[in-house]
């Protein structure tokens, strides 16, 4: 494996490599790549988790022609809507297929991005090794990783908006390519419209950008001067909030600039709790030892541990006067420090955001192979290759055994029961409706609209928003209006997970016009399903059952 100059091991490795050793690394990525598409296949029908199941479902609304945040509703910002519109429309409305599509490409850019990361500290081989891991470590079982949630999106637009500043760092400090201030331009430019990119997919992806900005001032920006420095920090900044702007503007534009702010703004704050303090309060809660690294994470610890080693190897070997290493460190320190707040911020520690440290472990560890292999040339055991196997190895240990099980034991490991119960459920309901028959779900599932095959009835998918948040009169009001406009066929309810409001108008409104079917119905005591007075299913069902057990 060759290493980078001025990266932890001084070969200068230059751009202009073999084109033979280039042709062997693509080969490489693309080997890689079909074995991440491979891996996916394993997993392909799984059943949805509840925030998948909703980005489908609101794609499916915007699709057909709803209205964002004002007739259809969730938290997220636009992007992942529009990712998952975008795949529904190249799938033809299969929601399974679309969302293995999703997985692929996300993974596949996040591939590249760790390999050009990796590769611009410490050398193409270095690369490859990162590639690698990333390849293994993409789809982890405990981290929820195997399906398309926002931070996949984000993973991809944030190691790539490090590896343009990295490889900035590595063109200025190979002797064979100087770099000026102005190429840096358009690296901080790129890298500023990523980390955008990354926050209309979620928020917290804003988390990065004043340790990114410190680096670039204070340590990144090498034959640029400190004047010329801040003002290309101001414009990263700048470009960071652009697609923000341009969904403000688009929001503003239509008349739905109120629905734009409550959802993302209001609702955002009062999700995360900062309305009252929570901001340090998550940030304290975030550093407990068991939410730094939490349990989730044990598959990937052959990458931390690595990476620690790695570090204090790499200190304790550095010359004092050895700028571009310590500017690669500076960039991959304040990405850490990003993905660590974007984690701490919303205050709810779920598995699927430790996915953010992924990319950042693979490009760490596998420069930490770099850096042993430097500081210690004596011992055999530091050869980058068999460092390489040996965390290869370790990797396929912690990850394999899950590749082994069925993909409803992916759901049950990670969720237990209730996606695998609530899919069954809603395959029988698909037998009791017609084509273009609505439902609606007194719960938190959105699944329910896409195993059944029913369109919803109303644009709130699941409760929260009608139950728990700034604006639940509100929103109740516009849900209660379409279930009026357009009364579903049927109706499940949640019996489980959703206490009681029987005051609830939503609830008084199906208690008094639907009648409940027996309970078990389904095979199962959790969902009860509530039938149209007088609609076409209870014509189809027989006589009404006023007061069903």
């Amino acid at each position: 494996m060759a290493l980078a100059s001025g990266a932890p091991r001084p070969d200068a490795v230059s751009e202009f490599a073999n084109p033979r050793e280039r042709w062997l690394a693509g080969l490489a990525l693309v080997g890689f790549a079909m074995l991440i598409a491979v891996a996916r296949l394993r997993t392909y029908s799984e059943p949805f988790e509840t925030d998948i199941a909703c980005y489908a479902v609101v794609a499916r609304e915007l699709l057909a022609g709803k209205h964002l945040y004002s007739e259809v509703w969730d938290i997220k910002p636009p992007g992942v809507f529009l990712a998952y519109a975008a795949a529904l429309t190249l799938a033809a409305d299969d929601v399974e297929r679309a969302v293995y599509l999703l997985n692929c490409v996300a993974a596949w850019l996040t591939l590249v991005g760790v390999y050009a990361a990796a590769k611009s500290v410490a050398g193409r081989g270095i690369g490859l090794l990162a590639a690698g891991c990333w390849t293994l470590v993409c789809g982890d079982m405990r981290l929820q990783a195997n399906q398309p949630n926002t931070e996949v999106f984000m993973n991809a637009a944030h190691v790539w908006a490090v590896a343009l500043l990295l490889g900035g760092v590595r063109r200025y400090s190979s002797a064979n390519q100087p770099i000026g201030p102005y190429p840096w331009n358009a690296r901080v430019i790129g890298a500023g419209l990523l980390v955008g990119v990354a926050a209309i997919f979620k928020h917290v992806s804003l988390a990065l950008v004043p340790p990114l900005t410190a680096a670039l001032v204070f340590a990144l920006l090498p034959g640029v001067s400190r004047r010329r420095a801040i003002g290309l920090s101001s414009v990263f900044v700048a470009l960071v909030f652009w697609a923000w702007l341009v969904s403000a503007i688009w929001f503003a534009a239509a008349g739905r600039w109120f629905d734009f702010r409550a959802t993302l703004f209001d609702f955002g704050i009062f999700y995360a709790g900062l309305g009252s303090g929570g901001i340090a309060e998550n940030l304290l809660a975030g550093f407990h030892p068991g939410r730094l690294f939490p349990s989730a994470m044990s598959a990937v610890l052959p990458l931390a541990i690595l990476s620690l080693v790695g570090l204090v190897v790499w200190i304790a070997s550095r010359p004092p006067s050895h700028a571009p290493g310590y500017r690669f460190f500076a960039m991959l320190a304040a990405y850490g420090v990003g993905v660590c707040l974007a984690i701490m911020l919303p205050g709810q520690f779920y598995p699927h955001y430790y996915q953010l440290w992924l990319p950042l472990l693979c490009v760490a560890a596998a420069a930490a192979v770099a850096a042993m292999a430097r500081s210690a040339t004596t011992l055999h055991l530091a050869n980058p290759r068999i460092l390489g196997v040996v965390l290869v190895a370790s990797l396929v240990g912690t990850q394999g055994p899950a590749y082994l099980l069925p993909a409803e034991e992916w759901s049950q490991r990670k969720y237990g029961p209730v996606f695998v119960e609530a899919r069954n459920a809603a395959r029988k309901i698909r037998r009791m409706l017609q084509p273009g028959e609505t439902m609606f779900v007194w719960g938190q599932y959105g699944g329910f609209y896409i195993y059944s095959g029913a369109r919803p009835a109303s644009g709130f998918f699941f409760l929260t928003p009608l139950l728990w948040s700034p604006y639940a009169e509100l929103h109740s009001r516009r849900a209660l209006e379409d279930l009026r406009r357009t009364p579903p066929e049927l109706i499940v309810e949640d019996r489980r997970d959703v206490p009681p409001y029987p005051n609830h108008p939503i609830v008084r409104f199906f208690h008094a016009a639907y009648v409940p079917l027996p309970k078990g119905t389904l095979d199962q005591d959790r969902y009860r399903i509530w039938y149209r007075r007088g609609g076409a299913l209870a014509g189809r069902h027989g006589p009404e059952q006023e007061g069903a057990p």
